[in-house]
């Protein structure tokens, strides 16, 4: 009467001390590493390492608790010879020596996530989020919530939203992420499986996913704007400036070309050396082509993995391989002239 943990009670914590509690005082005849406790699922056994006495409780110190797992049912066995009453008659305590006898079960918690706490640059199609648990957990309460810092919220119900395995100690759930995202998890109200359902205390996670998307180009953001019909026309001498979605770095191989509409021939290259990151807008590369020629058609053609963006691991832009993504048009840039007729001193004309 009055030991801690009490006898078949659940949710003991690991960090508190083990308190035995006699009907009378008592001292210790022999060590009291013949005090054991076991086991029941794996038949491991604990010996006690160290163990205080004060008239007629015996405690035993936290440092042997946290060698225990959670989730685990222990139960004492005690030799019938290392502990007597003190009051000199030897009277021996007969000791504990079945598993029913004293037992108690550790507490359930979260023992690992995926991805881990304070996980960085996670992928968002890596979607498919764990939480596994020491022990078994009831399959018919709790939710857990992922909150974005960028207002985004998702809430999964148990059992509803989630898949359960591994003997039910395990929670799969497969929230919508997106790049560049501080995330937070929180679980509620998930209990484990014992008779007396303890509410598992919650962790908070985070994690922070990567910036996985390719750069796009914008062309209708461009100079010169792509246009499709052709109807509108821009100077000859241009300076050409394609719009990236995001911030973009050149790479070091692959090469822009200008070609003309109506033959598909070349009319100039550019090398990762001659593309240049505008200075005051790194979503612009620039490139200065020779005069193009008046009332001409042309299109622009990237090599795929030429244009990188800014991201921890580089994501390669595509590339444009097609003559209708970025097309313009130059204008008639020549004066007029004009024929005189009669010509100038032109004499007899009739």
């Amino acid at each position: 009467t009055g030991s801690t943990p009490i006898h078949n009670s659940t949710n003991q914590v690991l960090t508190t001390d083990i308190v035995l509690k006699f009907s009378k005082d008592i001292e210790l005849v022999s060590s009291p590493s013949t005090i054991i406790l076991t086991d029941g699922t794996t038949n491991q056994s604990l010996s006690i390492i160290t163990a205080d006495i004060s008239n007629n409780t015996l405690t035993i110190p936290s440092i042997t608790p946290s060698r225990l797992a959670n989730s685990i049912q222990y139960y004492f066995i005690i030799g019938g010879n290392i502990i007597k009453d003190s009051s000199g008659n030897n009277n021996l305590f007969p000791g504990i020596s079945t598993e029913g006898h004293y037992s108690f079960t550790t507490k359930t918690k979260l023992e690992s996530s995926t991805p881990t706490d304070q996980a960085p640059n996670i992928d968002k199609a890596n979607n498919s989020l764990v939480l596994e648990f020491t022990g078994a957990i009831k399959t018919n309460q709790g939710s857990i919530t992922i909150n974005g810092n960028d207002g985004s919220s998702e809430t999964f119900n148990i059992p509803a939203n989630v898949t359960m395995s591994n003997s039910n100690k395990t929670i799969t759930y497969v929230p919508t992420l997106v790049d560049l995202v501080i995330y937070t998890i929180t679980y509620s109200n998930i209990i484990d499986n014992t008779n007396d359902g303890n509410i598992i205390d919650v962790e908070t996670l985070t994690f922070t996913t990567g910036d996985y998307s390719i750069p796009t180009v914008e062309p209708l953001l461009s100079i010169p704007p792509h246009d499709i019909n052709l109807n509108e026309t821009v100077e000859p001498n241009i300076t050409i400036e394609i719009k990236f979605n995001e911030p973009i770095q050149i790479g070091t191989t692959g090469n822009i070309t200008i070609n003309e509409l109506s033959n598909n021939n070349e009319f100039q290259s550019f090398n990762p050396n001659q593309i240049s990151v505008k200075a005051t807008d790194n979503t612009i590369i620039e490139i200065t082509p020779n005069k193009l020629a008046d009332q001409t058609s042309y299109y622009i053609l990237i090599d795929a993995n030429l244009i990188k963006d800014l991201a921890t691991i580089p994501n390669n832009f595509a590339g444009i391989t097609s003559s209708s993504i970025y097309k313009f048009r130059t204008r008639d840039t020549s004066p007029p002239t004009f024929t005189v007729f009669p010509i100038y001193n032109a004499i007899d004309v009739s």
